[in-house]
């Protein structure tokens, strides 16, 4: 029995099981974008806690988040596969202005997106479901820690097939160079 599993298996369970782990080999960035430096360091010290060592950008706002995730404006682009974890309320670009942003972009449109914040209005809600997100997880007590929640993003990671971004990149009319991890118009 393999002992990051919580339960004994059968053998069929535990393949089905190790199939899972295995689907995605490779390196997914996140991409943290918050203002709130107490919050970053909480989902990092989380990150740390649960030997969670996939690369971590951070970004304050939706405008420098979209500048890394284009490679504009002297920013190295944000290597594909990754996720973004999404506060809502920032100065500047807005988490809701940053997901319209990103889903009418034909190449950034598919990115995941988990919404982390603070909010416990309905309607936030709603709106961040409207612009396609994966998820809405609301903070309940940041200075404390984000450890369930980096534990779902660590599972999510486990057992999701990522698109080729290239395929996604070529249909949209841009080249995908992964090399130089640069994005530009044919």
């Amino acid at each position: 029995m393999r002992s990051d599993f919580p339960c004994e298996t059968s053998p069929y369970v535990e393949g089905i099981l190790n199939d899972a782990y295995a689907m995605t080999d490779a390196v997914v960035t996140i991409l943290l974008v918050d203002d709130d430096q107490i919050d970053t360091k909480a989902v990092r010290r989380s990150f740390q806690a649960l030997k969670f060592d996939n690369p971590v950008i951070e970004v304050r706002n939706g405008n420098q988040a979209m500048d890394r995730l284009r490679g504009e404006n002297g920013h190295e682009m944000v290597p594909w596969p990754f996720v973004i974890l999404l506060d809502l309320n920032m100065p500047g670009q807005d988490g809701f202005e940053f997901l319209r942003d990103l889903r009418s972009d034909p190449v950034l449109r598919r990115a995941p997106v988990f919404v982390m914040s603070g909010s416990e209005s309905a309607e936030d809600r709603t709106r961040a479901y409207d612009l396609n997100i994966v998820g809405f997880i609301r903070k309940q007590n940041p200075s404390k820690s984000f450890l369930k929640e980096v534990q779902m993003l660590q599972h999510y990671i486990r057992v999701t097939e990522f698109p080729d971004q290239r395929n996604v990149s070529i249909s949209a009319g841009r080249n995908w160079s992964a090399g130089a991890r640069t994005l530009s118009t044919r």
